[in-house]
């Protein structure tokens, strides 16, 4: 919950950021924890494994692992780290979203302007661009680093949510000129991000196409670039000439 309503202050905006950057230190830690346990739990799993199987031939001890842990081991290998990576990478995104949409609307009431932001046309992040710099007046970090890569996990974001991890495509495919398979539009910029980012890949799984794999480090860097842009904005907001000092209703 905020702890304001309003923006009228240095001192709501301060408080502004501070609910912001809780949020997002929140997550970290969340992300954090979660990656501890599921790493502990798989420690936990193989180290039983091998005493349970310690004096056990090859032959024995694969049956041991076939039937009783390893889909388990897999699970806490590889399924549940991605699965929680993805979901919270999606959050921290819906995160941006709404918290862009809301200072939009507080901009709306403090300012007295006429359109809303769901007035305007395009995505989310495009609404808020648009309604922040060309509506509201306010100086928008279009060439910052932190915006340019928004934009990307905005199409990472988009693809995750309406088509899943999968991605219909071999190896050899994914090898070859995209073009000449039928990837096109969205779908191959994507595949364009995901190939030059470090913290991301596509591997091949039990079925016949890729799959997204989300590494440790993905998360962080994400709340990092967030963290980024929200200083830019509450440094922009500070220094607006509507904004006074203190609020002396408070």
């Amino acid at each position: 919950m905020k702890p304001f309503k309003k923006l009228k202050s240095k001192r709501d905006i301060r408080l502004y950021f501070m609910f912001i950057k809780e949020e997002l230190n929140a997550y970290r830690a969340y992300s954090l924890k979660i990656e501890e346990f599921l790493e502990a739990s798989l420690e936990d799993k193989e180290n039983e494994f091998e005493k349970l199987t310690a004096d056990m031939d090859d032959g024995a001890s694969f049956n041991i692992y076939d039937k009783e842990y390893g889909n388990e081991i897999n699970r806490l290998e590889d399924v549940f780290p991605n699965l929680l990576r993805v979901t919270l990478f999606i959050k921290c995104f819906s995160f941006l979203e709404v918290e862009l949409f809301s200072l939009a609307n507080e901009l709306k009431k403090e300012l007295d302007l006429s359109l809303s932001i769901n007035d305007l046309q395009g995505s989310n992040i495009r609404k808020a661009q648009n309604y922040l710099k060309n509506v509201a007046n306010i100086e928008f970090p279009d060439n910052d680093e932190s915006w340019h890569e928004i934009k990307k996990y905005n199409i990472l974001r988009n693809y995750l949510v309406h088509d899943g991890l999968g991605f219909p495509i071999t190896m050899e495919e994914l090898d070859s000129n995209a073009s000449k398979i039928g990837i096109t539009g969205k779908t191959k910029e994507l595949i364009n991000i995901i190939n030059q980012h470090p913290l991301l890949s596509l591997e091949e799984s039990l079925v016949d196409y890729l799959e997204l794999r989300l590494s440790k480090e993905f998360c962080s860097e994400v709340i990092d670039d967030l963290m980024r842009f929200f200083t830019i904005i509450y440094n922009i907001l500070l220094n607006c000439e509507w904004v006074i000092e203190e609020d002396k209703n408070f």
